[in-house]
């Protein structure tokens, strides 16, 4: 099974010791009940689907997806390492996207030199192929890339969201979708102050 949101959250999960507090919120309030997976499954492929962070700070919105909540089952989609600070994964199997987001904590930083890290990192990492970095906003910079995992090229489309109370990173993975469907995937992304 892929693990997609590994490198994504790594590479900023080791920005982010540098970048953050020493606060790590990594509690967990969403539910994978069979109800809940049942009523999603039971959308029709063109309805919008909204979700949202366990720490109801980001909201994604999608069109034409069927994405349940995989979030009880993190550790078959990434590492210990990864999970650190995850509030968000979410799983569409008809697309082949996986949806997360990781809370990284209050920064200690600027968000132009954040983001300028941020960038420097993914380029200098010889284990990423075709990253292609965003020009960064005042509060958030895109980026993606492609590597190699269980001998398949895993494509990842991410958003850095820089807020005064934290960093947070919002990727799209898939084996078989398109960077630009995996874009597509992050369209709509809200941030509640």
């Amino acid at each position: 099974m892929f693990k997609p949101a590994l490198p994504a959250i790594a590479i900023a999960a080791l920005l982010a010791l540098a970048a953050c507090s020493d606060k790590n919120d990594t509690s967990v309030s969403l539910s994978a009940s069979e109800a809940v997976a049942a009523s999603t499954a039971a959308q029709p492929a063109s309805a919008e689907q909204t979700l949202t962070s366990s720490d109801g700070k980001i909201s994604i919105t999608t069109a034409n997806s069927q994405f349940t909540d995989q979030l009880a089952n993190a550790a078959q989609w990434m590492g210990a390492d990864a999970q650190s600070g995850l509030v968000l994964l979410q799983r569409d199997d008809n697309s082949g996207i996986t949806l997360s987001v990781s809370n990284l904590g209050a920064p200690k930083k600027s968000a132009d030199v954040y983001f300028k890290q941020l960038a420097e990192t993914l380029k200098a990492d010889s284990t990423l192929q075709d990253v292609n970095t965003g020009v960064a906003t005042e509060n958030r910079m895109n980026y993606r890339f492609a590597h190699e995992q269980d001998g398949s090229t895993l494509n990842e489309n991410c958003v850095a969201i820089y807020e005064a109370s934290g960093l947070y990173i919002a990727c799209a993975s898939s084996d078989s979708a398109s960077q630009q469907q995996l874009a597509d995937a992050l369209k709509s992304i809200s941030l509640k102050p």
